[in-house]
């Protein structure tokens, strides 16, 4: 088996590393397609160090032989001093490999160490090394230490003008945004050889997830001023009650047909009565929000937990006329019973409904919910949180 952990290998071989940037140093100022894009040139060489300094401290943290990691790292790329073809991205791993393996040799490494670098080189893109060897964790730290570096600081600045992020449209910025976290989320899970590297990818993943959440936010101020954002959904920001949304509040509950008989009005309400209301909220600083629609920064209507008490709440939603009927509904509930369950702790919410309200009482079965007893007035509905 091949030794790629060995006690007293985190001493640098100065000369070996010397060498091995001379190398590269070499093989990317001959290479006319890097000198004829000096960009790439610069890019290459800046990541190829950051690959190695990110190699060095996870061959420190898990005892693996410090030189041979960043000898191995500054290779991993060392093809792009050739012009790629068809295909060629997806060689160049195997490609770095086969340049890699005669300066090794030659360096006076032994053979076993020549083989373990080159196929963790060579793996590093697509897994795939196209000779015979072994996934040592050494082998594959190579592409772990390249992952970790493709979400480094400079890369979101890359990433946002490479996709003209500053020339979409509001809802372009917002759907893009939303993409974004998305595939970070999955991306948490992405498998790696040690538990150094997992550290460093959490990091790292954490701190983009922080990033665009923040830009999110900023975003959506850049439609309304003074929301305090709590959480959001795929299509929805999630506010604290706010005077600033006293006429939505208003046009929504004096909708008589289509909104105040359905949360039980049977007058309108003065704007001075509302007022009191919205601030009796603010003071009460409950499970209650307000819903502001990404994608235009358009009022949608309220959601709240009601009555939380001994691990249970009531439900209560309202969305205006001109949001109804665009699946916005069918979205918040999920978002607020998570927010229930998961942060507040609760084991049951219940909700009532008017039995003609057959619309509605569909979107909650849709959600989870399940009639557990009904009268002339209500329906009543609940959903457990599963043990």
């Amino acid at each position: 088996m091949t030794d790629w952990k060995r006690e007293g290998k985190n001493m640098l071989n100065q000369e070996w590393i010397q060498k091995t940037e001379e190398f590269l140093q070499e093989k990317f100022e001959a290479s006319s397609y890097l000198n004829a894009h000096p960009e790439a040139k610069a890019y290459r060489r800046e990541h190829t160090y950051r690959v190695a300094n990110i190699g060095k401290e996870i061959a420190e943290k898990e005892g693996f032989d410090v030189t041979e990691m960043m000898i191995a790292c500054l290779l991993h790329d060392i093809s792009y001093c050739e012009e790629f073809g068809e295909n060629g991205w997806m060689e160049h791993g195997r490609r770095a490999a086969q340049i890699a393996r005669p300066f090794l040799t030659e360096l006076g490494m032994a053979e076993d160490r020549v083989e373990d670098i080159c196929y963790g080189i060579a793996i590093h893109v697509d897994d795939e090394a196209g000779f015979p060897g072994e996934r040592t964790p050494f082998a594959m730290t190579v592409g772990d230490a390249d992952n970790i570096d493709r979400f480094d600081a400079f890369r979101i600045f890359e990433t946002l003008s490479h996709n003209k992020f500053m020339e979409m449209t509001f809802a372009e910025k917002q759907g893009y945004l939303d993409e974004c976290l998305a595939g970070l989320e999955r991306l948490r899970t992405l498998p790696v050889a040690t538990k150094a590297a997992e550290e460093l990818w959490a990091e790292r993943i954490d701190f983009y997830i922080a990033f665009y959440q923040k830009l999110e936010s900023q975003l959506a101020n850049s439609k309304r001023v003074g929301l305090q954002q709590v959480f959001t959904s795929k299509n929805i920001r999630y506010v604290k009650p706010s005077e600033l949304l006293l006429q939505d509040f208003l046009i929504m509950v004096n909708d008589m047909e289509h909104v105040g008989s359905l949360i039980g009005r049977t007058e309108t309400i003065s704007e001075e009565d509302e007022l009191q209301w919205i601030r009796s909220k603010i003071e009460e600083n409950g499970p209650m929000f307000s819903m502001i629609e990404k994608a235009t920064g358009e009022y949608i209507g309220n959601i709240e937990l009601m009555d939380v008490h001994d691990g249970q709440a009531e439900l209560g939603i309202s969305i205006t006329r001109e949001k109804q009927e665009h699946g916005f509904g069918s979205e918040a509930i999920p978002a607020m019973l998570a927010y229930g369950f998961d942060e507040l702790g609760l084991r049951r919410i219940v909700l009532k409904a008017y039995p003609h309200n057959l619309r509605a009482i569909h979107v909650y079965e849709k959600c989870g919910f399940r009639e557990y007893a009904r009268d002339e007035k209500d329906v009543f509905m609940e959903i457990t949180k599963e043990p």
